[in-house]
């Protein structure tokens, strides 16, 4: 049998910064991925036109424009591909700004590779997502639920929410 290795997702990382860009590739190369670097927006869209990628990196302040408008620009051509913000501004207004433009997050420079890589997984993952509109979040435990499917017995609910807890560290590893 033929073991098949998963392909490494394919990010566009877009910081005008060379010193900031070469950091931020070699954490991103650390998950392991595949790193498009561009300096302008220009350079991205031409990037993206040219790659299928898992999720943008945006610099929010660039040479020839603004993050948001260069995600907006994006988002035309991949409305499900990702992005995540970065920038050296610590408002709190431009972050709620920047993800009411669409951003999953904002990573605020000078960042540490733990913090950029835990942001980028989860937005790999889907766990930064916004919830859509019309959709109710569900509980976590439905307790009803998990008793009528194991005909009412809280032992074997307790059992499997006890197995479900030990092998939860494991799996997030």
């Amino acid at each position: 049998m033929q073991h098949v290795t998963p392909a490494l997702p394919r990010l566009l990382l877009i910081e005008d910064d060379p010193i900031s860009r070469s950091f931020l590739q070699a954490a991103l190369e650390n998950l392991p991925a595949l790193v498009d670097c561009a300096a302008t927006g220009q350079e991205a869209l031409n990037s993206a036109s040219r790659h299928r990628h898992a999720l943008w990196l945006i610099d929010v302040n660039l040479p020839d424009g603004h993050g948001s408008d260069l995600l907006a620009t994006l988002k035309r051509t991949a409305p499900h591909v990702p992005a995540v913000a970065h920038t050296a501004d610590t408002s709190p207004s431009l972050a709620q700004q920047l993800r009411r433009d669409g951003f999953l997050s904002v990573l605020v420079k000078p960042l540490s590779q733990h913090n950029l890589l835990a942001a980028v997984r989860a937005a790999l993952s889907g766990a930064g997502q916004p919830e859509p509109a019309d959709t109710a979040p569900l509980p976590v435990w439905d307790e009803q639920r998990a008793l009528s499917a194991l005909n009412g017995q809280p032992s074997h609910i307790k059992a499997l929410r006890d197995l479900f807890m030990g092998e939860l560290p494991s799996v997030r590893n």
